[in-house]
């Protein structure tokens, strides 16, 4: 019979205190690091050890792209259909973290977490817009996550936006902001509307709607264009 298989990678450099009392466990001001994230003042305990459930908790802080490696290779990426799979991201981030796992049961495991953003560069897919100096606040569970507050810089202005897990599975983001043909021009993940924005100028206010469905990206993207000059042939020029 082939050994069990932790769905949880391993944590390295683990330290802390582990106390045995009577027929409980507990873990105190423990410290770990997964990948190059390092976990710190984790506390924990199993209550009754003839019916193991371990309660843990704890913060962390490192880089956002080791913490993003680790869900994305946990069963929290899966509780997320595996939506930031293909995200790629920049800068340290905060962590809190609680965890209630039952040791004969492991797959129902259930998470409560929140990632801070404080000025990270966020790319959700290789198609999707460069979130630049992104501040937000991000809360996770196994049901999905919610992303509350946020804002960037977007395709050369500001934004704000907020989103989170749907009940399909996607994960689908809602965001306001103002765009410059210029910033259009140099977006070429944005495929005909950046060789458009050759003929364009200026700035406009816009509503975008971002999907990441099944791995794949939707983005809709509605503007007035007040204060954009398109050079386009008529009927389209502006």
């Amino acid at each position: 019979q082939p050994d069990w298989a932790s769905p949880w990678p391993a944590f390295a450099r683990v330290n802390g205190e582990l106390v045995f009392e009577r027929n409980a466990m507990e873990i105190r001001n423990a410290s770990a690091r997964a990948f190059g994230f390092e976990l710190m003042r984790v506390n924990g305990a199993i209550r009754d050890l003839a019916k193991p459930v371990l309660r843990i908790e704890g913060q962390g802080r490192g880089p956002l792209a080791d913490l993003l490696r680790y869900i994305n290779v946990t069963p929290v990426g899966g509780w997320i259909g595996n939506a930031l799979r293909n995200a790629s991201v920049g800068g340290n981030a905060d962590l809190n973290l609680k965890l209630e796992i039952p040791i004969d049961a492991v797959a129902r495991t259930s998470v409560q977490g929140r990632v801070v953003l404080a000025g990270n560069d966020v790319r959700l897919a290789p198609t999707t817009p460069l979130l630049g100096g992104a501040r937000a606040r991000i809360d996770f569970s196994q049901q999905g996550l919610t992303i509350a507050a946020g804002s960037a810089r977007v395709l050369g202005g500001d934004a704000s936006f907020d989103g989170g897990t749907q009940a399909d599975g996607s994960l689908r983001f809602a965001g306001l902001g103002v765009i410059s043909a210029d910033a259009l021009r140099r977006a070429p993940e944005l495929g005909t509307l950046s060789r458009l924005a050759t003929s364009m100028s200026g700035q406009t206010p816009y509503r975008v709607l971002l999907g990441i469905v099944r791995g794949r990206s939707e983005i809709t993207l509605t503007s007035p264009l007040t204060g954009l000059a398109i050079g386009l042939p008529a009927p389209l020029n502006k």
